[in-house]
Protein backbone atom coordinates (compact mmCIF):
# COMPACT_ATOMS: atom_id res chain seq x y z
CA UNK A 1 0.00 0.00 0.00
CA UNK A 2 1.55 3.48 -0.95
CA UNK A 3 2.35 5.23 2.34
CA UNK A 4 3.39 8.82 3.52
CA UNK A 5 3.98 9.16 7.13
CA UNK A 6 3.72 12.29 8.55
CA UNK A 7 5.21 12.47 11.59
CA UNK A 8 6.35 14.65 15.13
CA UNK A 9 8.83 11.82 15.89
CA UNK A 10 10.83 12.23 19.09
CA UNK A 11 8.79 13.15 21.56
CA UNK A 12 7.23 9.59 22.60
CA UNK A 13 7.80 6.65 21.31
CA UNK A 14 4.30 6.13 18.78
CA UNK A 15 5.73 7.32 15.84
CA UNK A 16 9.11 6.02 16.40
CA UNK A 17 7.63 2.86 16.49
CA UNK A 18 5.33 3.31 13.86
CA UNK A 19 8.04 3.97 11.24
CA UNK A 20 10.36 1.19 12.30
CA UNK A 21 6.55 -0.77 11.80
CA UNK A 22 6.45 0.51 7.80
CA UNK A 23 9.81 -0.07 6.90
CA UNK A 24 9.76 -3.93 8.52
CA UNK A 25 6.73 -4.45 6.31
CA UNK A 26 7.49 -4.14 3.10
CA UNK A 27 5.07 -6.68 1.68
CA UNK A 28 2.03 -4.29 3.34
CA UNK A 29 3.67 -0.83 3.23
CA UNK A 30 5.58 1.42 -0.27
CA UNK A 31 6.87 3.92 2.07
CA UNK A 32 6.97 6.92 -0.73
CA UNK A 33 7.98 9.85 2.02
CA UNK A 34 8.26 10.99 5.33
CA UNK A 35 6.73 14.53 6.43
CA UNK A 36 8.13 16.00 9.82
CA UNK A 37 6.10 18.46 11.32
CA UNK A 38 5.61 20.34 14.26
CA UNK A 39 8.64 22.42 16.07
CA UNK A 40 12.19 21.57 16.06
CA UNK A 41 11.55 19.47 12.72
CA UNK A 42 14.96 19.75 11.57
CA UNK A 43 15.74 17.76 14.52
CA UNK A 44 12.93 15.51 13.82
CA UNK A 45 14.08 14.98 10.33
CA UNK A 46 17.33 13.76 11.37
CA UNK A 47 16.04 11.00 13.61
CA UNK A 48 13.88 10.15 10.70
CA UNK A 49 17.11 9.91 8.66
CA UNK A 50 18.76 7.54 11.08
CA UNK A 51 16.00 5.64 11.34
CA UNK A 52 15.56 5.20 7.61
CA UNK A 53 19.54 4.70 7.39
CA UNK A 54 19.61 1.86 9.66
CA UNK A 55 16.81 -0.11 7.05
CA UNK A 56 19.02 1.19 3.66
CA UNK A 57 16.11 3.27 2.93
CA UNK A 58 17.70 6.07 0.86
CA UNK A 59 15.21 5.92 -1.53
CA UNK A 60 12.59 7.27 0.88
CA UNK A 61 12.67 11.55 0.84
CA UNK A 62 12.61 13.29 4.21
CA UNK A 63 10.63 16.55 4.29
CA UNK A 64 11.54 19.18 6.80
CA UNK A 65 8.39 21.45 7.23
CA UNK A 66 8.02 24.50 8.71
CA UNK A 67 9.94 25.70 12.36
CA UNK A 68 12.64 23.91 11.63
CA UNK A 69 14.46 25.73 14.87
CA UNK A 70 13.23 25.87 17.90
CA UNK A 71 14.79 25.46 21.30
CA UNK A 72 11.83 22.77 21.73
CA UNK A 73 13.71 19.60 23.05
CA UNK A 74 13.31 16.24 21.95
CA UNK A 75 14.62 13.61 23.68
CA UNK A 76 15.34 10.75 20.99
CA UNK A 77 17.38 13.17 19.03
CA UNK A 78 20.46 12.77 21.13
CA UNK A 79 20.63 8.91 19.57
CA UNK A 80 20.89 10.73 15.95
CA UNK A 81 24.77 11.20 17.07
CA UNK A 82 26.46 13.07 14.24
CA UNK A 83 24.31 11.60 11.71
CA UNK A 84 23.64 15.10 9.78
CA UNK A 85 20.81 15.44 7.08
CA UNK A 86 24.07 16.43 4.94
CA UNK A 87 25.37 12.87 5.26
CA UNK A 88 22.05 11.07 4.28
CA UNK A 89 22.33 13.17 1.37
CA UNK A 90 25.85 11.73 0.62
CA UNK A 91 24.60 8.40 1.29
CA UNK A 92 21.80 9.06 -1.35
CA UNK A 93 18.92 10.00 0.84
CA UNK A 94 16.93 12.70 -0.36
CA UNK A 95 15.91 15.71 2.31
CA UNK A 96 13.30 18.42 0.99
CA UNK A 97 13.40 22.01 3.36
CA UNK A 98 10.09 23.37 3.64
CA UNK A 99 8.59 21.38 1.19
CA UNK A 100 10.61 21.89 -1.68
CA UNK A 101 9.90 20.13 -4.81
CA UNK A 102 7.33 17.46 -3.06
CA UNK A 103 3.97 17.25 -4.87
Amino acid sequence: MPTILDTDIGTAYDDHLALTYILSRPDRFDLKLTVCSTTNTTARAQIVAKILSSFKRFDVPTSIGRAPQDAYAIFEYERTGDYSLEKVQNDGGIVFFDGQHVH
